[in-house]
């Protein structure tokens, strides 16, 4: 009889264990789905795919460059990038307006201007060096 009583609280134990593992694995998987970034709109893809297939160059229309350093620095940012810089710069929308147009929040227009403006200086700086 004791055997059996020691065998039934193992057992519980057991289950309570793997219930609570079961329940940190939910909440984990919730939480990683959470991180996952926003889906990015079709037509905003569409948009660049034909941008950069028709001409290269049309990322750099309304823009004006003083040298060709800080052309071939703003090529090679990444596309969501240049096409931020262009509807703040170029385009002269607010953050707000480019964020609706790109189909993402105004903190990621922030960013995405932060950090190209950064790789612009860099690239600027170590061209110069």
């Amino acid at each position: 009889m004791e055997a059996q009583n020691e065998q039934d609280e193992l057992r519980a134990r057991f289950t309570v264990w793997m219930e609570r593992l079961l329940d940190r694995a939910k909440i984990d998987y919730i939480r990683k789905l959470k991180s996952v970034p926003n889906d990015v709109p079709l037509d905003f893809i569409e948009q660049t795919v034909f941008a950069e297939e028709q001409n290269e160059a049309i990322s750099f229309e309304n823009f004006e460059f003083e040298n060709e350093s800080l052309r071939a620095a703003f090529s090679t940012l990444p596309p969501k990038r240049r096409e931020v810089l262009r509807l703040l710069f170029a385009e002269r929308l607010d953050s707000d307006e480019a964020a609706k147009r790109l189909g993402c929040s105004v903190e990621n227009i922030y960013n995405l201007r932060s950090l190209a403006l950064k790789a612009l200086k860099k690239q600027m700086e170590d061209g110069k060096g």
